[in-house]
């Protein structure tokens, strides 16, 4: 709601053609965030994704874990800096010419918004037997005026099925 005051997380992962791997990944979201005396809102984000399928008999456990993972943040957050994912450039199987362009699909990827957040995404390939991390660092927008009695909070919304661990850090001014 507009009289919000606080922080807002999810971090959403698509495992793509990454066979049954997700059943031996195991994720850390760690957030800080800190507030200002002037009312601004800054955050980091770092995931940690360990993948332990590698001494699986299946290949399917054993397989790159491909995940697609999305971080949805407050409406209007900034971006500073996104290190650990990949880029990747899938090419259509198809000439969609023909095809309407679906209009709430092109509005997300045009504004990189989805369900009133602000969306983050990037690709995120983890071999068996490895862990890696995304980092992500942004700011939260508007500025808030502090006064007594107001309750600052963190909204985590998790993904059903993702195992794993949450540690929340905040930062505030005096008082």
């Amino acid at each position: 709601s507009n009289n919000f005051l606080g922080s807002y997380l999810a971090v959403v992962n698509a495992n793509v053609g990454g066979g049954k791997s997700d059943a031996f990944v195991k994720q850390r979201v760690q957030t800080e965030t800190r507030l200002t005396p002037e009312g601004k809102i800054h955050g980091h984000v770092r995931i940690t994704r360990t993948h332990s399928g590698d001494k699986q008999k299946e290949w399917w456990y054993r397989a790159v874990n491909k995940n697609y993972i999305q971080v949805l943040l407050p409406l209007g957050s900034r971006l500073v800096k996104m290190d650990g994912g990949e880029s990747q450039t899938i090419p259509a199987p198809i000439s969609y010419a023909r095809y309407r362009t679906d209009r709430e699909v092109a509005m997300m990827e045009k504004t990189g918004t989805m369900f009133g957040k602000t969306a983050l995404a990037t690709w995120f390939y983890l071999k068996p037997g490895a862990q890696k991390t995304l980092d992500v660092t942004y700011v939260n927008p508007g500025t808030f005026v502090w006064q007594d009695g107001m309750v600052y909070q963190f909204v985590f919304e998790k993904q059903s099925g993702v195992e794993g661990e949450l540690e929340v850090r905040i930062e505030a001014p005096r008082g």
